[in-house]
């Protein structure tokens, strides 16, 4: 197992291995980001998750477990961190530590403290306990409590002015003559919390303290604002809820039989196991509510689309023709619709996690947007289906049909694609780290910017994605994307003539013998790269980063290779005919006398790597070259095509460059000092930071550049004396 740094962790995506070095104690801290995508990586993740919650970790790491855990997609995962006991940490001397001015406490164990009279303004209590604590007068004034458990504490007199209390449970708490104005108490229970008259709570809240408690009987709540409230197993029956605003609300359970909830916003509510026996629902909105298990009657008036919603999370629609049908924006996560006619059907946005759609009809299906981590898919027919910016993790695509379907941004990590179809599919910005594409078929598929994983971290062997040998990629990427040490399988003869690969990360990969006839490569990471006998004929290079690649016996005829990085890259025996370098990086670069290259080029590569001394370069084409750092001290180049050049740096001292063509290059902080420029051409030419001391000049460029000077555009120079300095020639 290797040693996981911090700076390793803080950078990882997801890896088992590093996993594996926390659980082992080879690092305790720093993987928090890392543990948080292991829910939705694979089983083996899973499972280390499941590991990691009964192990004497650091407290840190512990938490981080149990919190990605409550947070998966997994039902089994969520179900153990919700019946695990949250971790808490000893915090010592409280007040100490809060003179000294800390301020963190989050998680902390507070149980049965004594806290009163305690200044705790502005601190961070987040999922402390604070169960039974003594805290009368304390100053709790925008202190974040979020998720923490103050049930049966007493906080009488206490001033909580502007304090988080999300997800709180006050269960039995003592709020007598506390001050909760400005108080966010959204999804805290609130049920048997002791209030008094001297007690101050947003109009809101104070409502809810009565639902919750049984005092609101008889009471008008058309129109009341109860978002986000805690109503869980609430008594509601026949209540008046028209128009009410009950978005994200908990109604797990409440007894809503008979009530009027025409109009009603219930948008991300939790309806399950609430009881709608004969409801007005008409209007509602639901998307994203939660339906299962709940009641309703013949007589429930509820709008044709959510009751439909509701036969399908509860197993009433099997057999339905679901063709066409709007399902956008409903929660059908978990729902079984197994083999079910979902052609052209409308489910964008919907939260599908989970779902049963193995060999479903999903053809045209709209599914933007949609949530369907962990969903089965499973042999289904997604052709031409929308899927952009859906999320993924964790789903079941084997077999899966997806040809021309759209995934653009769409987020596939951990995605079983084996033996998928995904020809012609838009996979453009897509997220496929540890998606396994074994025998997949991606003939013409677009993975323009796709992330296939991160390089740069010591952790080898470390596969992100797989494939086999069956695995077709012919128009676009289905590689496989690893850490920059990890060993990428040999892919020798594949065929990616024509792929889009545009910015793509392919360090230190093995394309050995691999046709990219025609690929668009321009801007791609390649540096490592092993490109040895690869045909690269008439590929777009431009801009690449090549350093260190190798491209021994490579075929690079009539590729473009503008602005591209081939510095440290091996040539030996390349076909570079035709090939377009200009301004190139050729320094350190390595020919060999069978490398096939143009005169003018293999003229460039000498240049840059010192092999031209007193060598007579005029009237020699060098235009486009790229020069830069260059020693051409006095060099003849009389007459010289220069134009278009980069000279940035170079050392031209001394040299002859009278009737040369710079027209157009860039000459920024080169040395051309008492060079001979007498009848060159200098239009459009970058003089920034250029030395021209003693230079022969036209008296045409003297008095140009002498007003750039004047402007303020041209250099400074400065002589040994820090004085202003003005070339001689210069009037």
């Amino acid at each position: 197992m290797p040693t996981v740094t911090n700076e390793d962790l803080g950078n990882i995506d997801c890896s088992l291995e590093v996993l594996q070095a926390v659980l082992s104690g080879k690092s305790s801290r720093g993987g928090n980001g890392a543990i948080e995508c292991f829910s939705h990586f694979n089983r083996k993740g899973r499972k280390l998750l499941l590991q990691a919650l009964n192990q004497p970790l650091d407290w840190e790491v512990q938490f981080s477990v149990w919190a990605a855990s409550l947070e998966s997609d997994d039902p089994q995962l969520v179900q153990i961190a919700k019946t695990y006991p949250i971790p808490l940490r000893s915090v010592g001397d409280l007040r100490a530590k809060r003179e000294a001015g800390e301020r963190d406490f989050r998680w902390a164990d507070l149980r049965k403290a004594n806290l009163s009279g305690l200044d705790l303004g502005g601190a961070d209590l987040r999922g402390a306990s604070l169960s039974r604590a003594r805290a009368s007068q304390v100053n709790l004034g925008h202190v974040n409590l979020s998720g923490a458990n103050l049930s049966q504490a007493d906080l009488s007199g206490a001033d909580l002015r502007g304090a988080n209390l999300s997800k709180a449970n006050l269960l039995g708490t003592n709020l007598m003559g506390a001050n909760l104005e400005g108080a966010d108490l959204t999804e805290a229970n609130l049920r048997w919390v002791v209030i008094s008259p001297e007690t101050q709570m947003d109009p809101k809240w104070r409502l809810v303290w009565e639902i919750v408690n049984g005092h609101a009987q008889g009471k008008n709540l058309a129109k009341a604002d109860l978002g986000g409230a805690n109503l869980e197993r609430v008594d509601l029956r026949g209540a008046d809820l028209a128009q009410a605003n009950l978005r994200g609300a908990r109604l797990a359970g409440a007894n809503l039989r008979g009530a009027n909830l025409s109009q009603a916003n219930l948008r991300q509510a939790n309806l399950e196991g609430a009881d709608l026996t004969r409801a007005n629902l008409r209007g509602a909105e639901l998307t994203l509510a939660n339906l299962q298990g709940a009641v309703i009657s013949c007589e429930t008036q509820m709008d044709p689309k959510w009751r439909l919603v509701w036969e399908i999370v509860n197993g009433h629609a099997q057999g339905k023709n679901l063709a066409k049908t709007d399902l956008s924006g409903a929660n059908l996560s978990w729902a079984d619709l197994s083999g079910a006619r979902l052609t052209g059907a409308n489910l964008e946005g919907g939260d599908l996690r989970g779902i049963n759609l193995s060999g479903a009809d999903l053809k045209w299906a709209r599914l933007a947007g949609a949530n369907l981590s962990q969903a089965n898919l499973g042999g289904a027919n997604l052709i031409q289906a929308n899927l952009n910016r859906a999320k993924l993790e964790g789903a079941n695509l084997q077999g899966a049909s997806l040809i021309q379907a759209h995934l653009v941004e769409a987020k596939l990590i951990g995605v079983k694609l084996a033996g998928a179809r995904l020809i012609g599919a838009n996979l453009t910005r897509a997220s496929l780290v540890g998606a396994d594409l074994r025998k997949a078929n991606l003939i013409g598929a677009h993975l323009s910017e796709a992330k296939l994983g991160r390089p740069g971290l010591n952790l080898p062997d470390s596969r992100w994605e797989a494939i086999s040998t069956e695995t077709r990629t012919d128009g676009g990427w289905c590689l496989i994307a690893l850490n920059a040490s990890s060993h990428l399988r040999y892919l020798g003869q594949t065929d990616l003539s024509g792929a889009d690969l545009r910015k793509a990360n392919l360090s230190r990969a093995d394309f050995s013998q691999v046709k990219l006839i025609g690929a668009n490569l321009s801007r791609a990471h390649l540096r490592g790269t092993n490109l040895r006998q690869a045909n690269l004929s008439r590929a777009n290079l431009s801009q690449a980063k090549l350093g260190g690649a190798n491209l021994t016996q490579a075929e690079l005829s009539g590729a473009k290779l503008r602005q591209a990085y081939l510095s440290d890259a091996d040539l030996s025996g390349a076909n570079l005919r035709g090939a377009d370098l200009e301004l190139a990086n050729l320094r350190r670069s390595i020919l060999s006398p069978e490398t096939q290259i143009e005169a003018k080029w293999q003229l460039v590569w000498e240049i840059v790597n010192g092999r031209t001394q007193d060598r007579n370069l005029s009237g020699v084409d060098l235009s486009g070259a790229n020069l830069n750092w260059a020693n051409l001290s006095e060099v003849e180049l009389v007459g010289a095509n220069l134009s278009r050049a980069s000279l940035i740096g170079t050392e031209l001292s001394g040299a002859d460059l009278s009737r040369a063509n710079l027209s157009g290059a860039n000459l920024s902080w080169a040395n051309l000092s008492y060079a001979n420029l007498e009848g060159s051409s200098l239009d459009h030419a970058a003089v920034e930071g250029a030395n021209l001391e003693g230079a022969r000049l036209d008296f045409k460029w003297k008095w140009s550049w002498l007003s750039l000077w004047l402007k303020g555009l041209a250099s400074i120079w400065f002589n040994h004396r820090d004085t202003l300095y003005l070339p001689p020639q210069l009037p």
